[in-house]
């Protein structure tokens, strides 16, 4: 058996909360919401996949190209970020994203960063139209989990 490098990326929390949140404010007037959803989250009032599926809910009627037009003017990454994948995929990595964040974000990362594998939230979707999601649309609490142990 050949073992190869495979290495598991997850975004931080707080890179997707803003990427939420900013989208939310740029197409859909829905600061104060998100404000809201995020006081109810600290308070405990809101558990969790509902305020997920809150947040991306807001995003209805967004495309995957206004979305990546927005990225490419701020992709909200640390620095040092595409050059630790350059070297990752330079030394025959896989990488493999995981995040809470919806796929059409995902796919912009994965095309930035040359990332193998995304796994992320799949929002119903109209074309490249963002739809809905509800809770039902997850395998589980711990769906990132479950897509990792899937391609283990």
């Amino acid at each position: 058996m050949k073992w190869r490098n495979i290495i598991f990326v997850w975004f931080w929390w707080n890179n997707c909360h803003r990427g939420y949140f900013r989208c939310s404010m740029w197409y859909c007037g829905k600061k104060e919401e998100s404000r809201l959803i995020n006081e109810k989250v600290r308070r405990g009032e809101l558990r969790g996949l509902e305020p997920l599926c809150d947040r991306i809910n807001f995003l209805k009627g967004v495309s995957y190209k206004k979305i990546n037009e927005k990225l490419s003017k701020e992709t909200y990454l640390r620095k040092g970020t595409i050059e630790l994948f350059d070297y990752l995929k330079k030394n025959n990595f896989i990488i493999i994203l995981c995040s809470g964040n919806i796929v059409p974000v995902l796919k912009f990362y994965q095309e930035l960063l040359n990332i193998d594998y995304i796994f992320g939230t799949n929002p119903k979707m109209n074309g490249e139209l963002i739809k809905r999601i509800d809770i039902s649309d997850f395998s589980s609490k711990d769906f990132k989990y479950d897509a990792c142990l899937n391609i283990i």
